[in-house]
């Protein structure tokens, strides 16, 4: 049972810490600006590093800032890492990037030390902050497109018996009655289509700004802009750290109490699974080795 497998977190938060800080010096190095996010922020706060039954790390960057990283992270980034997204991995569900570690011979002395595969390889999640309206009519017309788009991803990314909870089933029916009145668009366009929504309001002149996701929970928060005007560094497992200086403002909205520790029971590693997605050795239309093999958690 997956329950009773001894997980090794250490060889994953090391490999996750070494992406980056590759990451982190092209971001310096070009004055972008980039910040710990979701869990990642929670566990600097919290943990003074990684939540102990983590295995990923989130950064998020204001929507200029991400633009700037996509053009430049080919030439500055190391061979062995590799920027993914919906461009180069069609079957990356998602509008946010990854920036992964494609080798095999890495990822699976890994996978050996830690106990079990990893999905989706190493890698860091790349988050994005957009602008959006601050108007009553505005913002509520914005969001009914940002909820239409969340039902159409869930309609044309998952069947209706993987959904696993009430308010997913509900957004996937929302798109099956879209799917009626909106051409069918594959997934790359679709994700093409929605990037350019999320530009339409410019992040800088803003007074309001929304997170890149495609859940029901990103259409309800929005954050004002000034909270990610600044930055504060703290302390991730022995390296410095920047958190928005209005970490607390985010983090709340989120999360609520923050600080608090979850019960025991729901402590769980959330990326255990036993195949892995396609992306696990980077972009898969670049020649990338991605096969998607089914293997059984390590003993």
């Amino acid at each position: 049972m997956m329950e009773s497998v001894k997980l090794d977190m250490h060889p994953i938060w090391d490999a996750l810490l070494h992406v980056y800080e590759e990451f982190a010096r092209v971001c310096d190095k070009n004055n972008l600006r980039y910040y710990l996010a979701e869990g990642s922020a929670i566990g600097a706060l919290r943990h003074k590093g990684f939540i102990p039954w983590d295995d990923d790390l989130d950064v998020i960057m204001p929507r200029p800032d991400y633009e700037r990283f996509r053009q430049i992270c080919e030439k500055e980034l190391p061979d062995y890492l590799k920027f993914v997204n919906y461009e180069n991995a069609p079957e990356f569900q998602y509008t946010f990037g990854k920036v992964q570690d494609v080798r095999r011979d890495k990822v699976l002395e890994v996978e050996r030390v830690h106990g079990a595969i990893l999905p989706g390889g190493i890698y860091i999640d790349i988050l994005v902050i957009d602008g959006a309206p601050s108007g009553i009519l505005a913002k509520f017309i914005y969001k009914v497109k940002l909820l239409a788009f969340v039902c159409q991803q869930r309609f044309r990314t998952f069947c209706f018996s993987e959904i696993k909870n009430k308010p997913s089933k509900w957004l996937w029916i929302g798109g099956a009655v879209l799917s009626v009145f909106h051409p069918y668009e594959k997934w790359p366009g679709l994700a093409h289509r929605f990037e350019n929504f999320m530009k339409s309001v410019p992040f800088e002149t803003a007074e309001l700004t929304w997170r890149d996701s495609a859940t029901y929970s990103a259409v309800k928060l929005m954050y004002p802009r000034e909270i990610w005007d600044g930055k504060v560094e703290v302390d991730f497992a022995g390296i410095k750290v920047p958190l928005p200086s209005g970490y607390d403002t985010y983090l709340c909205a989120q999360y609520g109490d923050y600080m608090t520790p979850p019960e025991k029971c729901r402590q769980l590693t959330t990326h255990l699974y036993s195949s892995r997605c396609p992306w696990w050795l980077g972009p898969t239309k670049a020649g990338a080795d991605c096969e998607n093999e089914s293997v059984n958690h390590a003993s």
